[in-house]
């Protein structure tokens, strides 16, 4: 199941790889919720698992500049973000409530994934809400901020996205970079040091790290 390792979350935009790392949780959250949801949930489960073997080989695609693997997976995460929106207009974002924290996880990973960057952006200030409410761990909403940033132009704030760049992976712009480390210390990711470790365990591709002025 997705929340028992690290899930790799990645995607490829026009010719630039971006890569982050969701750190695997010490403990994973899964909910069988005896309820009307149950098929709901079991479904957003379905979704992530297929997201996930989509991705199984990732790395070595990215190594190899598969623009055949590429498509292959962006029309599957089309597919699975017209899924996603279709169920947040019929009811909302998913809430534990809902879902139990192991469908809200699921749905986090189809949106993280997702090509549509203007919904991600328009999603972020609900999943921020989510978060306050628990539903969501602060550092997935890190991830999705990081995200939205990159892909408009500018710096993230959490220090979770890298392209891919000769052969390496590269942190991408960070806003006051002497500071990320205690930005992610304050809502629970591993410092910078660690996370490149897994992203180097994960990816197999060497990793640039600290960013070259």
């Amino acid at each position: 199941m997705i929340l028992k390792r690290a899930i790799a979350s990645a995607v490829a935009v026009a010719a630039t790889t971006i890569v982050a790392l969701r750190p695997a949780t010490a403990t994973p959250q899964t909910d069988a919720v005896a309820s009307a949801n149950q098929a709901l949930r079991i479904e957003l489960l379905e979704l992530a698992r297929d997201d996930q073997a989509d991705r199984e080989r990732f790395s070595d695609a990215i190594k190899a500049n598969d623009q055949e693997y590429v498509q292959r997976l962006t029309g599957n995460d089309a597919a699975r973000t017209a899924r996603l929106k279709t169920i947040i207009s019929d009811r909302g974002w998913p809430t534990a409530a809902l879902v139990g924290h192991d469908g809200v996880d699921a749905a986090w990973l189809i949106l993280q994934h997702s090509g549509d960057s203007a919904w991600q952006k328009a999603m972020l200030p609900i999943l921020e809400r989510a978060a306050a409410a628990g539903d969501i761990r602060r550092g997935d909403v890190a991830l999705l901020t990081d995200r939205v940033l990159v892909r408009s132009g500018q710096p993230q704030r959490y220090g979770s996205s890298f392209s891919m760049v000769d052969g390496r992976l590269v942190a991408d712009p960070i806003e006051d970079e002497s500071r990320v480390d205690a930005r992610r210390a304050e809502i629970g990711l591993p410092p910078m040091t660690e996370y490149v470790r897994l992203l180097a365990d994960a990816y197999k591709i060497p990793v640039e790290w600290p960013r070259k002025k």
